[in-house]
């Protein structure tokens, strides 16, 4: 804690491993049982503002991030026709994660509005084998730059909710040959609860995809 317990400033550094899944090792086909555990460090460090005024509250993060992993499990398409995954022999993941918040009341009505935002530089940092075409290019399904941002009005037991999400282009290639299109998703949500014997009665109305955007997942 910094100032007043309104400025805070954190840090973590973790050893990550993750074994390959019996997916990555036997799925047929395209299975590698010689894949290797993936492994490395990560670390972190996050700024926090706390700012309470007399109409709202505001919060503030700011978070630096870094992951230095050997033999990073990757799915990519082979000669086969078939997905296949292999190990990356070095590969850094590094960017920044931002995030603001801001609860208010209208009247009777309590609102909460979300935003967050992350930029990622991920790449293979030394090759696998000769002409390598992945080294110093970003990470198969990383986007570089991803966003949404969440609003939610509550009136008594009423609940409104709004979401909308932004995922940039991600490269389906070691080498960047094919690639994504980028994409927004919005949704939107109302839900109504009410007491009824003793037991809580929850009903509630979904669209998902609001207008019909086409997108691949990866």
């Amino acid at each position: 804690q910094i100032v007043n317990e309104r400025l805070t400033l954190s840090s973590n550094v973790a050893y990550n491993y993750h074994a390959p899944t019996l997916n990555d090792l036997y799925w047929q086909p395209g299975g590698n049982p010689e894949l290797n555990p993936e492994h490395g460090l990560s670390q972190d460090i996050t700024l926090k503002w706390q700012i309470p005024t007399s109409v709202a509250r505001f919060t503030l993060t700011a978070t630096k991030f870094r992951m230095d992993i050997e033999d990073w499990i990757v799915w990519t398409p082979t000669e086969s026709y078939y997905w296949s995954p292999r190990n990356m022999n070095r590969v850094r993941s590094e960017g920044v994660e931002l995030s603001a918040e801001s609860l208010f009341h209208l009247g009777n009505l309590t609102n909460r509005i979300v935003f967050n935002y992350c930029n990622t530089d991920a790449s293979n940092r030394r090759a696998s084998f000769k002409d390598d075409a992945s080294v110093g290019m970003q990470l198969p399904y990383v986007p570089h730059n991803k966003w949404n941002i969440n609003l939610t009005s509550q009136y008594k037991t009423l609940i409104f909710n709004y979401y909308c999400g932004y995922t940039g282009k991600r490269y389906t290639t070691t080498d960047q040959s094919y690639s994504t299109n980028d994409y927004n998703l919005h949704s939107a949500s109302i839900e109504w609860s009410t007491p009824i014997c003793n037991h809580n009665l929850t009903l509630r109305f979904s669209v998902d995809n609001l207008f019909d955007t086409y997108w691949e997942s990866t």
